[in-house]
């Protein structure tokens, strides 16, 4: 009796393992993968605040001979793209910056991939190319080299489904 109980949750795991694994296939927009923060802070403020941290710290600038400049992203310029250069790793890592829909006041930043070199087309995208702990590791670096100097109030908005559905099964 104790061996069927223990199989129908299984079972029921793997089907709801399955379920967000399927949903996050079919999910919309361009962000599906990447690691969301909420921050305490306006988005153009926000953003103003990265470029200037870039311009005191010149070695997050990607080197010229990339192509990789920050830039807005979309039509109603409410998406901004930038890049950060992790020197000793020889990686560049690209974000986004978006205002928060529901509060005036907070911005949205996405960690969306790395790219091995200055060759830009070596993407690999957070949550997804990497395994579970390489991408603990990666959004760790992230927190301590971009977020933490920035001295923002964040809070990663990942949940416990969000975790589970990022294992590789």
């Amino acid at each position: 009796m104790k061996i069927k109980i223990a199989k129908i949750i299984c079972v029921i795991f793997l089907f709801i393992i399955c379920f967000i694994k399927l949903g996050k296939m079919f999910a919309p927009g361009t962000n599906v993968n990447a690691e969301v923060y909420d921050v305490e802070m306006n988005s153009t403020l926000l953003i103003q605040k990265m470029l200037f941290f870039k311009k005191i710290h010149s070695n997050y600038n990607v080197p010229e001979e990339s192509a990789a400049e920050d830039f807005h992203s979309r039509e109603n310029n409410e998406e901004f793209i930038i890049y950060f250069y992790y020197k000793p790793e020889n990686q560049i890592i690209i974000i986004s910056v978006e205002p928060d829909i529901a509060y005036k006041t907070k911005s949205k930043v996405f960690f969306k991939a790395i790219n091995q070199g200055l060759e830009l087309g070596n993407w690999k995208e957070i949550n997804r190319d990497y395994d579970f702990k390489e991408s603990q590791k990666e959004k760790e670096k992230f927190e301590e080299r971009i977020l933490k100097p920035l001295n923002v109030i964040y809070h990663n908005e990942i949940s416990w489904l969000n975790k589970m559905s990022s294992f590789p099964f």
